[in-house]
């Protein structure tokens, strides 16, 4: 095992770690390695300022830690997938100061420095990488030249722009007082790290997904970036089948299908799935990025929902076989931007029927989540993942997951993005356990919950009581989940 330190983004810090685990997941079952390493890994990560006595005054979040891999290869293709990495630099040194750094290279035999001692051919570069701090060009160049007495064993040449390998002089400077780009700052760096760079994350891939070039998009089109996220916690690759119960235009599915998945959507917004015009529709977003188009898009209603259930084919206790569908990705309705509907059954006469369109009338966003609970629980294979996003407002506290709970699931991963101040919405991760782990009449019961922390959420938003969906579910003649 080598040691490696994670370099992430500076966003989103709290899917940062639960991303760079799921990858790691997805590359351990892809290798077909037992399950027991990706324990191993989670418990390897570790903060690399986890040491320093200023992390404890410094409030803001670390993006350097510590893991273990197998190999190079291993760490490249962890790095590679991940939206929310920077960088994967394997270690040679790491210390408090430039100084004692640059003591531990001098120290360290040439088998740390082969691939640069091979021979000749072997260019490269180095680059600084300052968290916290800004250099000028020259001042970064003098740090480079600190490290000269390393760099002249290298036979190879310095090639800033066709290079084989790339040494990576990171510094951790954030100040723990005063102005990060303060030009006159005195104070020294908090720590040092310098290694060879093996993996960049996937985030210049995300931005040609952006939503500013994007054909069709809709009020509540997916960022690029989230949805890259959803689909890595969603471990979307060429083996996978990936629904979207509320696809709208299709900016998960996007992503899903960009790492090779079969995908499916549904909505029960007809102006949404028929677009605005042959050119301008879900299908014209996967041929501007030359993707597979889904398998299909159904308008469907969750709660009333067309999708085969394997409760029945379940039963005869072969476990192996349950389950049709590898992920469900969701965004639902929150009730701000776009209201929780359902379909209202209508009596009609049978030559009606074929080319009716059904009325909606609003619900509560709880029994949207109770009907998806129910749907996953009984059409996700074992280990199959449930990613989708729940809205809370600045009083959510961490004893609220525990209102996202189904006896045939496992929580992976909670993360919160701030969208304003009192707006707040959290990405869970869910996964099915293995079918024989729930009696067969947990597979069939429902999640209801009569109190979330998500119910009545335009109402808290907006703090209005007369926006309360309380009596949303006795209208109409829709079926009541308990």
């Amino acid at each position: 095992m080598q040691k490696y330190l994670v370099v992430l983004r500076d966003i989103h810090k709290d899917f940062g770690i639960p991303e760079l685990l799921s990858v790691f997941s997805l590359v351990n079952r892809s290798l077909n390695r037992c399950k027991s390493l990706e324990e191993s890994f989670a418990n390897s990560i570790c903060s690399a300022s986890a040491h320093l006595e200023t992390e404890k005054k410094n409030t803001k979040p670390n993006i350097f830690y510590f893991a273990n891999f197998q190999s190079d290869h291993e760490a490249f293709l962890v790095g590679s997938r991940c939206v929310l990495v920077r960088a994967i630099i394997r270690l040679w040194s790491y210390a408090p100061s430039h100084e004692l750094c640059l003591k531990q290279l001098q120290s360290l035999g040439k088998d740390t420095f082969k691939e640069l001692l091979k021979s000749e051919s072997e260019s490269f570069r180095c680059k600084l990488f300052s968290y916290g701090r800004k250099y000028s060009q020259s001042e970064t160049v003098d740090r480079i030249n600190f490290y000269s007495s390393i760099l002249q064993q290298f036979p190879g040449k310095i090639n800033l722009k066709d290079f084989r390998h790339e040494i990576w002089i990171v510094e951790d400077s954030f100040p723990t007082t005063g102005h990060t780009n303060n030009p006159n700052r005195t104070d020294l760096p908090r720590q040092v790290f310098v290694g060879l760079l093996v993996a960049q994350g996937c985030a210049d891939k995300v931005q040609t997904y952006t939503l500013k070039k994007r054909n069709f998009i809709g009020t509540t089109s997916m960022d690029a970036e989230l949805s890259f996220l959803m689909a890595n916690f969603a471990l979307a690759d060429k083996s996978k089948l990936i629904l979207d119960p509320f696809v709208g235009t299709a900016s998960i599915l996007i992503s899903c299908a960009a790492f090779g998945a079969k995908t499916i959507g549904s909505d029960l917004s007809f102006t949404v799935l028929k677009g605005k015009s042959d050119d301008e529709n879900i299908l014209s977003n996967f041929r501007q990025y030359r993707l597979p188009e889904p398998l299909g898009i159904v308008r469907c209603d969750i709660l009333h929902n067309p999708w085969r259930h394997d409760t029945l084919v379940c039963s005869n206790r072969n476990f192996d076989s349950c389950g049709w569908l590898d992920a469900i990705v969701a965004d639902l309705p929150y009730g701000v931007r776009e209201s929780s509907r359902e379909f209202v059954g209508e009596k009609l006469h049978s030559k009606f029927v074929l080319n009716h369109i059904p009325k909606t009338a609003r619900v509560g966003l709880e029994h949207l989540v109770s009907s998806l609970f129910e749907f996953a629980a009984s059409s996700l294979v074992k280990e199959g993942r449930l990613v989708f996003w729940l809205p809370c407002t600045d009083e959510f506290s961490e004893h609220d997951k525990s209102n996202i709970c189904h006896p045939s699931f496992r929580l992976i991963a909670a993360c919160r993005q701030i969208v304003t101040r009192r707006f707040h919405r959290i990405l869970f991760v869910l996964e099915r356990k293995e079918w024989n782990d729930d009696p067969m009449e947990d597979r069939t019961g429902t999640f209801y919950n009569q109190s979330p922390f998500y119910k009545d959420f335009a109402a808290k938003l907006f703090r209005e009581e007369q926006r309360k969906e309380v009596d949303l579910w006795k209208k109409g003649p829709s079926r009541r989940i308990e």
